[in-house]
């Protein structure tokens, strides 16, 4: 699923399953314009999979909106006890860790790895 805006960068996502493990892999920047697209991307991961491992290492930016999102996900994981793991957050996104931080709390099925 390939996600354009004009005067925007592409992003990309990308879901890949084997048994009960997929990978959810994003590209580009994650900002409102997509962020409906990113939302069923992580519903859809969570239905298909116990363990969804979200790769962020492609991802260049990611605006509070989407990290909204990524909250929504991770209760909906804790519900369904579910595995959600986000890792390869790359340091020219790393500026909204500090809101990701009071967004994300790592606590249930919800881990954080590079530096998270």
């Amino acid at each position: 699923m390939v996600v354009q805006r004009d005067g925007e960068e592409m992003t990309d996502f990308r879901f890949e399953k084997s048994g009960n493990y997929g990978i959810l892999s994003l590209a580009g920047e994650l900002t409102s314009g997509c962020s409906g697209r990113l939302k069923e991307a992580l519903m859809v991961s969570l239905e298909n999979a116990e363990h969804v491992v979200v790769n962020l290492k492609k991802v260049t930016k990611i605006d509070a909106l989407c990290v909204h999102v990524f909250a929504l996900a991770c209760r909906k994981a804790r519900q369904l006890k579910k595995q959600l793991i986000l890792t390869g957050i790359q340091p020219e996104a790393h500026t909204v860790k500090r809101l990701a931080a009071l967004l994300l709390p790592s606590q249930g099925g919800t881990r954080f790895t590079n530096g998270w």
